[in-house]
C-alpha cells in the first residue's frame, strides 16, 4: 500500500434461513417457492431483520407470482450495503417495511409500504412513510417526508392510461437552510 492510504474494514453479517423448491407438476409447467425467514443484515450496529417468501408458477404462458415480505431497520446506513461509483449520502434509518404481492396474467395487485422515524439522512433527521397500493387496473401512491421542518406530501394515480394519472403535492418548506448538510453529502450525479 501506498504511505498514507487508509483502508476502512466493514464487517459485514448476513444471516437467513432458505428453503427453495422447484417442483415440475406436470409437462410445460414449474413452480418455484423461496422463503427467507430470520434473515439479519448487521454492519457496525446497524440491523435489518425481517423476512421474504415468494412462488412464482409458469404453466405454458400463463404465470403467476406472489411475494411477501416485511421486516425492520435499525440505524440501517444503506452505503454499508452498496458498492457503486454513485456514493449514497450517509444515513441512519429507522423504520419498518412491509409488502404483499400478487401477479396474475397480465394483472398485479397487492400493498408495499416503508415507514421511517427517527431517522438521519445526510444528518438531517427524517421520517416518512410511502404506501403503494392496487387501484384498480392501476396504482394510488400517498406519501409524505419530513427533513428537519419541512415535509412534502403527495398522492398519485397511475393508470394503464397515462393520461388518466392524477398527482397532487403539497410542500411545507420553512427551513430550507436546514436542508443543507444534507445537499453537500449528495453526489453530484443526483443533483439537478
Amino acid at each position: 500500500q501506498p504511505v498514507g492510504t487508509q483502508v476502512k474494514a466493514r464487517v459485514v453479517r448476513v444471516q437467513t434461513r432458505a428453503h427453495v423448491v422447484r417442483e415440475l407438476p406436470n409437462a410445460g409447467a414449474q413452480q418455484w417457492r423461496i422463503d427467507l425467514s430470520d434473515m439479519q443484515l448487521r454492519s457496525a450496529g446497524a440491523v435489518a431483520e425481517g423476512g421474504l417468501q415468494a412462488t412464482a408458477i409458469q404453466n405454458g404462458k400463463d404465470a403467476q407470482w406472489s411475494l411477501q415480505s416485511s421486516g425492520t431497520l435499525t440505524n440501517f446506513d444503506p452505503a454499508a450495503w452498496w458498492q457503486s461509483n454513485t456514493a449514497l449520502p450517509p444515513a441512519l434509518l429507522n423504520g419498518r417495511w412491509r409488502a404483499d404481492l400478487k401477479r396474475n396474467g397480465a394483472q398485479t395487485a397487492g400493498l408495499a409500504e416503508l415507514t421511517l422515524a427517527d431517522s438521519r439522512v445526510g444528518g438531517v433527521p427524517s421520517s416518512g412513510n410511502v404506501l403503494i397500493k392496487s387501484q384498480g387496473s392501476g396504482w394510488a401512491i400517498d406519501g409524505s417526508l419530513q427533513a428537519a421542518d419541512n415535509s412534502v406530501k403527495a398522492q398519485g394515480v397511475i393508470t394503464e392510461d397515462r393520461n388518466q394519472d392524477r398527482w397532487t403535492a403539497q410542500i411545507d418548506a420553512p427551513t430550507l437552510a436546514a436542508l443543507t448538510s444534507l445537499a453537500r453529502s449528495l453526489p453530484p450525479a443526483m443533483l439537478p
